[in-house]
């Protein structure tokens, strides 16, 4: 049995008493830039470093299309399902920062099996998601998901981890660079740091 936040069922999943307007206009606007910035990267060349871009755009479009969508809904169950795969969406850019941020700064892609390492935090989260161990329930009196202590902090790892991987590499790699492209080397990484920071 589904149960209900005190506040109307949403129209067209997005309009709702419980949706400030400016959130609606603000996640809009940052859902419309994304795609077309990330269309235009990936349609003017499609090599490597393109299209995971393109890729981290579409998610981080997604992301925010679905926390619309829980701030909106009055649904528990409804809440429950787009917090889950907010949550995979979440830690797929962390990961993909990584990845892009080593094409970036080699100008070679990761073999296939450097890959599969790389996306393997993803699995424990996949498997846990049905589970308890992810979250304890829903407030009811504002349909937040209450998030477990061992999600919290594995995000928080994730998401450190990611950044401190992001940094070594571009130090590491910063000793053979030119000096102009360790200048773009050192914006790329500080925008990446400040775009995973904003999570």
């Amino acid at each position: 049995m589904d149960l209900y936040c005190p506040w109307e069922a949403p129209q067209y999943f997005l309009i709702s008493s419980n949706l400030p307007s400016y959130l609606l206009y603000s996640h809009g606007v940052a859902i419309i830039f994304s795609l077309l910035f990330g269309g235009i990267i990936f349609f003017q060349n499609k090599k490597t470093i393109n299209r995971i871009f393109a890729s981290i755009m579409v998610v981080f479009s997604l992301w925010v299309f679905f926390d619309v969508i829980q701030w909106a809904t009055n649904s528990q169950s409804v809440s429950i399902f787009y917090w889950s795969v907010s949550v995979m969406l979440e830690f797929y850019i962390y990961l993909s920062t990584i990845y892009l941020s080593y094409v970036f700064i080699t100008k070679e892609d990761l073999s296939f099996s450097k890959k599969i390492i790389l996306y393997l935090p993803l699995i424990p989260v996949i498997l846990l998601l049905p589970t308890k161990f992810l979250f304890s329930g829903v407030n009811l009196s504002d349909c937040v998901v209450n998030e477990t202590y061992f999600l919290i902090v594995y995000g928080y790892f994730l998401e450190i981890i990611s950044i401190f991987i992001i940094i070594l590499l571009a130090i590491e790699l910063l000793r053979k660079k030119y000096k102009r492209e360790k200048k773009e080397v050192a914006l790329f990484v500080t925008g990446i740091i400040i775009f995973l920071a904003a999570f």
